[in-house]
Parts: C-alpha cells; sequence; structure tokens
C-alpha cells in the first residue's frame, strides 16, 4: 500500500480501493495503517476553482463539525491536507466511510417505490439533519437521492419489497455550493429536477426554503421510484409545477427574470381583480411539440393517490406532499414544521396488503391516463404532481398541537 501524500495524516493512509470519480476528482478508499480503520478519501483535480471549492467545503464541514452535526445526521470530515504531485496541487478531504446512497437502493428495488413506514424514516432523519443545517442558516443547495448516505452498505430483502438498508439514514453529504444566510448567492443551484421555482425565475434570492421544496420531490421520488419532474428545460419545467401546484403567484411571476417575465399571462379576470396569480401562457411557449406531450403525460398529485384503495395514511403523504410543493417559498413550510405534520409524527402498521394497493394505484393511475394521453412511463421517466384547493400556509397547519 502506498500512502497518497507525505502529511502527518496521508503518511498512515493506504490506498486500497477506488470509489468513485466526479467532477470535482476521484474518491478513494483508504487504510489508516496505525488504527487499522477505513477512511474515504476526497481526492479534488489540481484545478484551481475546484480546489477554491474544496476548501470552502472543508471550512464549512468543520464549522458543522464544531457545532455538533456529527450528531445531527451530517457527514464528519475527519481532516482535510494538500498533496502535489507531477499534475499540480490537489486539496484531500478525509471523510468517514459511509455506504450506499438513496439512489443506490432506489436502483437495487429496481425503481419501484417503498413502503410508507421507510419513506417515513428516511424522511424523518432528512428533516432532522436538515432543521439542524437550516438553525445555523445553512442552505444545503444540492439535496437529491445521490447526496444522502446510508452509514453503511447492509441491506435485507423485505418480503416482496426488495432491498432496504438495515442501518438507519445517518448523513447526509455536504458539497461546496452549500452558503450560509449572508454569504453571496449563486443564481443557479440544486440539480435541475430538484430546483425550487424562485431558483429558476430568479424571482428573489433563495434561502433555506428550497431545500424544502428538494425534499419534496425526494419523498415523491421514494414513493414511485422515479424522479417526481422529470424535465430537461426550464418553461418545460415551470410548466410541470403549474400543473402540480396551481397559478404563480403574482408577484413571483412579475419579478421573473428574462425570457421567464415574458411567459405569464393572468390567469383569468376573476384572479385579476383578486390579484391572485399569473399563468404561464401555456403551450404558446413551449419551445418543443416534446415540451407539450411531457406536460400532458404527467401526473399530479391526485393521479397518483386518486385510487379508491388508497388509504388514509396514504393519503397522509399526498397531504405531506402538497403541504411542501408550494409554490411561493415565503409560504412554504420550515424543516421544524415539516417534523410535525401527520405523515412524520403518525405510526404505521405493516403496510405490505396496503403497499401492493399502492403499486395497483399507481398502475391503474398511468392506465387511465393513457385514456386521456397521460403515461405514467415518460411521467416516471428520466436520465438518471396535487392540483387542489386545500392548500393552507404553512403557519395555519401542524405548528402548535402536535409534538415533534
Amino acid at each position: 500500500m502506498q500512502a497518497i501524500s507525505n502529511s502527518r495524516l496521508a503518511l498512515t493512509l493506504g490506498n486500497i480501493g477506488h470509489l468513485g470519480d466526479g467532477t470535482f476528482g476521484r474518491a478513494l478508499k483508504c487504510l489508516n495503517i496505525v488504527e487499522n480503520k477505513h477512511y474515504a478519501v476526497k481526492v479534488i483535480r489540481a484545478v484551481k476553482r475546484y480546489n477554491e471549492s474544496a476548501k470552502t467545503e472543508a471550512d464549512i464541514l468543520t464549522d458543522i463539525g464544531q457545532k455538533g452535526g456529527c450528531d445531527n445526521g451530517i457527514v464528519h470530515l475527519k481532516e482535510y491536507f494538500n498533496y502535489a504531485d507531477k499534475d499540480g496541487d490537489h486539496m484531500c478531504l478525509v471523510f468517514e466511510t459511509l455506504g450506499k446512497s438513496l439512489y443506490d437502493f432506489i436502483k437495487i428495488n429496481k425503481y419501484k417505490g417503498y413502503s410508507l413506514t421507510q419513506i417515513q424514516s428516511i424522511t424523518r432523519q432528512c428533516f432532522q439533519a436538515l432543521d439542524f443545517l437550516h438553525s445555523i442558516g445553512l442552505t444545503h443547495t444540492d439535496l437529491k437521492p445521490e447526496n444522502i448516505l446510508l452509514k453503511n452498505d447492509a441491506f435485507e430483502k423485505v418480503r416482496n419489497k426488495g432491498a432496504w438498508p438495515m442501518q438507519v439514514i445517518k448523513k447526509k453529504d455536504i458539497y461546496g455550493p452549500s452558503r450560509y444566510d449572508d454569504e453571496h448567492h449563486t443564481a443557479i443551484i440544486n440539480t435541475r429536477q430538484y430546483r425550487a421555482p424562485e431558483v429558476i425565475l430568479g424571482c428573489q434570492q433563495w434561502n433555506t426554503q428550497s431545500d424544502i421544496w428538494s425534499m419534496a420531490c425526494i419523498v415523491a421520488e421514494l414513493y414511485t421510484g422515479e424522479m417526481f419532474y422529470s424535465t430537461h428545460e426550464n418553461i418545460e419545467h415551470l410548466a410541470l409545477m403549474e400543473k402540480v401546484c396551481g397559478v404563480f403567484p403574482k408577484h413571483m411571476a412579475e419579478n421573473s427574470q428574462q425570457p421567464y417575465k415574458d411567459c405569464f399571462r393572468l390567469s383569468s379576470s376573476e384572479e385579476f381583480i383578486k390579484k391572485e396569480g399569473m399563468r404561464l401562457n401555456w403551450p404558446r411557449v413551449a419551445k418543443k411539440r416534446e415540451n407539450i406531450r411531457n406536460f400532458d403525460e404527467m401526473l399530479t398529485l391526485d393521479d397518483l393517490f386518486h385510487h379508491q384503495q388508497a388509504s388514509h395514511d396514504h393519503m397522509l403523504l399526498k397531504d405531506f406532499l402538497a403541504y411542501m410543493f408550494i409554490l411561493d417559498p415565503s409560504k412554504r413550510p420550515t424543516a421544524s414544521q415539516c417534523l410535525r405534520h401527520p405523515f412524520l409524527t403518525t405510526l404505521f402498521v405493516d403496510e405490505t396488503a396496503e403497499d401492493d394497493a399502492k403499486q395497483m394505484s399507481i398502475e391503474r393511475s398511468a392506465e387511465g391516463s393513457k385514456s386521456t394521453e397521460k403515461t405514467l412511463a415518460s411521467t416516471l421517466s428520466a436520465s438518471r404532481g396535487p392540483q387542489t384547493d386545500s392548500y393552507l400556509p404553512p403557519q395555519a397547519q401542524y405548528t402548535s398541537d402536535l409534538t415533534q
């Protein structure tokens, strides 16, 4: 085994495996030959801006660790150091070893959704970690299943439901884009399919509430097994959001950056009088016929949950998703409020039969949608929905009579 650097810590680390490659560098599995303990070492490419981003990540993780983040579901940074070779200087970050990501387990489960009990457990732990991050003024900015990791790789077969991790979700990976409230905010954050509407529109400075939208997308993905907003184009993405969540608030539409500002129109004479919202001029603003087809095929939350066999417990999940999928970030719930929602506080029973009914409900929704030119397959596919008048602002829900 060869040490990857001549620093004090690195001299004890032997490279024993390759964990993966990314845009910023390579991840290695290393053995501390003194402690006989494994670590994951992220070796950043010898590119100045990448190393600067890695230093920012290290500073953030160090601050998080000092404030108790390691006890709140945040990945633990053991140490970091610089390493020089013929290519230049590399920043190296040493982490505790973790297991597979949520996305890995979704793949292992063959892109089938998980049971309510499993979704509840994952979601609760994620929101506990988010609540901690937000309490110290930090927005994650890149929440997605790939960035939510298990404590280890152990998993088991749960009846006919596929693979399920034996260890609970323990850590979140924090990457360079994470920002504190008082720092400069870049215009674009998040992986597209998990990006909040205010980020796309550029209508205001994003904040911690953008993470709530991303979590809603993740929870929906855990339920269906596939991305909820499957799109690669911004205006189509906005149209899908409008189909699920209703018209955009007037102030968001009017303060949008171009080219989006010109894509809106007053939704109706009644809404014009009430000044309640503006609607995308859809499908006129669609760039391709494919965008219109994708819109027509998009399943809303009502489509996913409408089947009569869907239980009260599944309706709690539908309500939870509607609670988070709020276009106006100022009316979106906080992580703390999400933790008090009944979906995360209700004790669910064994769901084997109910889970089968849920899968049947989704399949029948797709079959019904085909008759109206909708298909589940195209909705729930990507390279890698609720229309209801019952939304209440988060301040009016789940804030006082439920314990966390």
